[in-house]
């Protein structure tokens, strides 16, 4: 199953950027390959949330559904429930750093269809790199920096 991890200081504070993670609403605005996303149900006073993400590229799109739980630790776990893959979890974790905040990410997800998990497996740095470096890039604009 294809895999990423990523660490890295970034000079934002870990709240700034965990909000970011959260709003999951704004994903089209900023983030390749998405093309909506919408938060399908809350849970007041749980944390936890279902959202739903369309990703696609060129004729080829996708949606699917996960489960979102978030904790006062600045951790966000997102474990998939329906679309196309067979498999997909991300853990974004944020530590508060003298220098501003350690982002430890982590994906790893497996396509239904054999093909794409082949082709998956030859882009996932380059794909999940370029999406983690678009949160940055959000960060930074409302930052105003």
């Amino acid at each position: 199953m294809p895999e990423f991890r990523d660490n890295r200081l970034l000079p934002f504070s870990a709240q700034h950027i965990y909000d970011i993670v959260l709003d999951i609403e704004k994903y089209p605005e900023f983030l390749p390959w998405c093309t909506r996303s919408e938060i399908v149900e809350r849970f007041p006073g749980d944390n936890k949330l279902y959202a739903s993400v369309s990703a696609g590229y060129t004729l080829y799109s996708e949606t699917y559904l996960s489960k979102v739980t978030f904790e006062e630790n600045k951790r966000i776990d997102a474990h998939y429930i329906e679309g196309p893959f067979k498999n997909l979890n991300t853990i974004w974790q944020f530590k508060d750093h003298k220098k501003g905040c350690e982002l430890d990410f982590f994906v790893a997800f497996e396509f239904n269809k054999g093909i794409l998990n082949t082709v998956a497996q030859h882009m996932i740095d380059q794909v999940t790199e370029k999406m983690v470096e678009a949160f940055v890039m959000r960060a930074q604009h409302l930052s105003g920096l």
